[in-house]
């Protein structure tokens, strides 16, 4: 073998080598993403199975419009999935058609529901101070 050709193998081995860590590190990030992609998921889950207790409770009798309204004023709890801790936190306001709390009208009430869920060294938020998840429910009743 001479030198060209080893130039050449030592070139191909370099080339190889790099790309072969690259791929490894695209991996790595791919399964990062979906790992936060289920997180998340989890958290709109959890936000939507709230939304559902609420209308439930509403709609049962069990709670009318006034008592959603106190209950869930400023309500945090705990919910476990997985040995992973989802922080829920919901807040209720007076709102109008729009779910605009600046113009509250009485049968009008906005939910708005913030999770946050530790992964690893980071701290996902589903949903922020700024835009929480919400839902706008009216007082149906007579």
């Amino acid at each position: 073998m001479n030198t060209s050709q080893m130039l050449l193998v030592m070139v191909a081995m370099v080339l190889f080598s790099s790309l072969f860590i690259n791929s490894i590190s695209n991996i790595s990030d791919h399964s990062e993403i979906a790992y936060k992609a289920h997180y998340l998921l989890q958290g709109h889950k959890i936000a939507e199975r709230y939304f559902e207790k609420i209308e439930a409770e509403m709609l049962g009798g069990l709670y009318d419009f006034d008592d959603i309204l106190v209950k869930y004023a400023e309500f945090d709890t705990t919910f476990t999935i997985q040995n992973s801790d989802y922080y829920v936190n919901i807040e209720t306001n007076l709102c109008n058609l729009n779910g605009n709390i600046d113009d509250p009208q009485p049968d009008f009430q906005r939910i708005d529901i913030r999770i946050e869920c530790s992964y690893y060294d980071d701290i996902l938020q589903i949903g922020t101070t700024e835009n929480p998840l919400s839902k706008v429910f009216a007082d149906m009743e007579l």
